[in-house]
């Protein structure tokens, strides 16, 4: 391990000085591999990963894990993890708790961008979620009965250095993990790298099947020994392609094939997963209230490119609900505003730096007009950029919406 902590110095300068142009994606169907991408603060993410496979000598059996994500501040995120599985001929088990936390040091986009990952999990040895790899980690762990497995319980602490690049349409991932026994034994190391794509180029088109919705690319990962021994020798490693399709209403399905490459690994894993967002959770919880009633009339412009950065609190006594604006919305927002594709108030090279994380505010009394607000966040402001008022209409906000992106 000391002759890493060079390289790994060389990493972190290279991104505190470095940038990388960020370009609006769908999100990346890693299973066990990290990005640096955050949750949106106040928004929940439930997740279910699903991994079926059956070890030699074993019988098959199905792990599920539900994940239940939230973003607490544009640095931090926060996950749940309840595992279970199910054994064929044998029983279905609950076989514990992870928690997780996810911290980013480094505002803005860059050449690499590393994020701090902290672990608790509290599981039995009946556990066949396989999250990660790491020592000596192998399918004979899995085989063992779910009667006796389920006596042993394990309380471990993992770490992990996740380093991350986007670069036009790719983002490539890797992972450094590290994991121990809080009882006893030493520390158990581990990897996990990855890359993916958009099939095509995304342009804002709204549609459910366009290649811009899918997602393609593939992870490698496995462990490499312990504090005893650092080595590649009886240990498991996979390689495994992934598929994601962004669909409408922030959910989206993942797929991945895993393949073993060692006598250690399983043979053939399959992983399917579903995920959904709720935007703005915290908000909605409260209650929207009432807003006050504003003058019809076309989309204005609320400043300049030579505003950009200065904070605008809102009006005092003004109810508002909070609902995220959708990916399409965004890059037909940024289309229909100016000719050049971006947002009044963006005056950065490439494009993001007063539109990162993008979101819509309605303000409007339940019969009267209603004044939609596009805000972006930016090093923890809110930035007014664009506004539009509608008039009153039995359509629904997101369709009321979208006929004012398009005016």
């Amino acid at each position: 391990m000391p002759g890493l902590l060079p390289v790994l110095y060389l990493i972190l300068a290279a991104a505190s000085s470095g940038r990388a142009q960020e370009a609006p994606a769908p999100d990346n169907p890693y299973f066990v591999t990290y990005s640096h991408d955050m949750t949106e603060p106040g928004t929940l993410e439930l997740e279910t990963k699903t991994a079926a496979a059956r070890p030699h000598g074993g019988s098959p059996y199905v792990a599920l894990a539900e994940e239940m994500e939230f973003g607490v501040t544009p640095w931090w995120t926060a996950e749940l993890y309840l595992d279970g599985q199910a054994t064929d001929d044998q029983s279905t088990l609950f076989t514990g708790y992870r928690f997780e936390n996810r911290f980013r040091p480094l505002r803005g986009e860059h050449l690499i961008n590393p994020v701090l990952y902290i672990e608790y999990e509290s599981i039995t040895g009946a556990d066949k979620s396989i999250l990660e790899f790491v020592g000596h980690d192998g399918q004979s762990d899995l085989s063992e009965s779910n009667k006796t497995a389920k006596l042993d319980r394990d309380r471990e602490a993992e770490l992990k250095l996740i380093l991350s690049s986007n670069f036009k349409s790719w983002n490539l991932s890797e992972n450094f993990i590290a994991e121990k026994d809080l009882s006893h034994a030493p520390w158990e190391f581990g990897y996990a790298v990855a890359a993916a794509r958009p099939l095509h180029s995304v342009t804002g088109r709204v549609c459910t099947f366009c290649a811009e919705k899918f997602i393609a690319g593939a992870e490698a990962y496995g462990g490499v020994g312990d504090t005893w021994a650092l080595t590649l020798r009886d240990t498991s490693h996979y390689i495994a392609p992934v598929f994601g399709w962004q669909l409408p209403r922030d959910m989206r399905v993942s797929l991945s094939p895993g393949f073993g490459l060692t006598r250690s690994s399983l043979d053939y894993e399959l992983r399917i997963g579903f995920a959904i967002e709720f935007a703005h959770v915290i908000e909605r919880l409260r209650g929207s209230g009432h807003g006050r009633v504003v003058p019809e009339g076309g989309p204005q412009p609320v400043f300049g490119g030579a505003a950009c950065g200065k904070e605008h609190p809102e009006p005092a006594g003004v109810g508002r609900a909070h609902t995220a604006l959708s990916q399409d919305q965004v890059l037909r927002l940024k289309a229909s505003t100016t000719a050049g594709g971006h947002l009044p108030g963006d005056t950065s090279r490439n494009g993001n730096l007063c539109t990162l994380r993008p979101a819509v505010v309605f303000y409007g009394a339940r019969l009267g007009p209603m004044e939609i607000n596009v805000k972006a966040v930016h090093h923890r402001r809110t930035l007014p950029l664009w506004r539009c008022s509608h008039g009153n209409s039995p359509k629904s906000a997101s369709d009321r919406l979208d006929e004012c992106i398009s005016q």
